[in-house]
């Protein structure tokens, strides 16, 4: 199953400064980077798109308003359609570790808690808001690419230059093997 990871870098920013071809050592270094950085981050707010293939099936793009705090707080309100109004909030160890969510309109009224990882909380989405977090991505990212490197089974691409809300970034993709078997997160990241 094809997965594309999107990062879209207020905290972190990859810097385009240098000409020429990315490679190993730059993403080793960028890896690091962000590591280093995130672990002096108390909390950070980013706009987050999310798109996941669930079933074989590409679901609609959402667009997230994320506020993440340190030791794991997590906010979230979506800002376009489909689901624009929704909010949700998650305390680790608190409110009995339920997900408080609200939807728009009259259905906002009422806050309701629900389970994080239950059917309802997990309808249209491959990961819990547990999982949420740059560091989470970071440490996904740090242990496929350690992996592959050690197998020596991954392409590295620069995909260019790309201006992401006003600040110039590099796209570079990660191809990792298709085969399942070989138990990698995603195929492309």
């Amino acid at each position: 199953m094809t997965k594309r990871i999107f990062l879209l870098l207020l905290v972190l920013e990859v810097s385009s400064s240098a000409a020429g071809a990315y490679d190993k050592t730059d993403l080793e270094n960028w890896l690091r980077h962000a590591e280093s950085t995130l672990a002096r981050t108390e909390s950070y707010t980013a706009i987050f798109h999310r798109q996941e293939r669930i079933q074989g099936k590409l679901a609609d793009e959402e667009t997230i308003f994320l506020k993440f705090k340190k030791p794991f707080k997590v906010y979230m309100k979506w800002a376009k359609e489909p689901h624009k109004g929704r909010e949700s909030l998650y305390i680790e160890g608190y409110n009995d570790n339920l997900l408080k969510v609200r939807e728009r309109g009259l259905a906002g009224i009422v806050a309701v808690n629900i389970d994080p990882k239950g059917a309802l909380a997990m309808n249209g989405s491959r990961h819990p808001v547990t999982d949420s977090g740059l560091e989470h991505l970071v440490k996904l990212l740090r242990e496929n690419w350690e992996k592959g490197i050690k197998a020596r089974e991954i392409d590295l691409r620069e995909q260019g230059e790309e201006r992401v809300y006003g600040r110039t970034t590099k796209r570079v993709e990660i191809i990792f093997p298709k085969n399942k078997a070989r138990s990698y997160y995603c195929y492309r990241a």
